[in-house]
């Protein structure tokens, strides 16, 4: 691919590989999260093979170019374990008594696929 749309397409591959491997190492860090990836609906055999990739908020665009809200349980249950190892991550950061200022959970979803 060569042109601007093939510039945008491998920035935005990139952006997303990234987000994913933030997903995967913040939610690995934690052997407890880690196992819950093994855990209905997921399932994951290992969770070390997990990609960090969390479905979008959206489902896939159906035949008739309709799209819904992603009300899947795996979304749902890997939004759960980031958004509790997010947590963790800013009490580790937070000096000990300190409000905390500074929010790495995911305030909405970035993908636009």
């Amino acid at each position: 691919m060569t042109g601007r749309f093939a510039d945008d397409y491998r920035a935005a591959a990139a952006a997303k590989q990234a987000e994913c491997a933030r997903n995967r190492d913040l939610i690995l860090r934690h052997g407890d999260l880690a196992k819950r990836l093994s855990e209905p609906p997921l399932r994951c055999n290992d969770p070390r093979t997990w990609s960090g990739y969390i479905p979008g908020t959206l489902t896939p665009e159906d035949a008739h170019g309709r799209v819904a809200i992603n009300t899947s349980p795996i979304r749902a249950q890997l939004l759960e374990l980031l958004v509790e190892a997010c947590e963790r991550a800013d009490a580790q950061q937070a000096p000990a008594g300190a409000p905390q200022t500074a929010d790495t959970r995911p305030d909405a979803d970035p993908d636009p696929f």
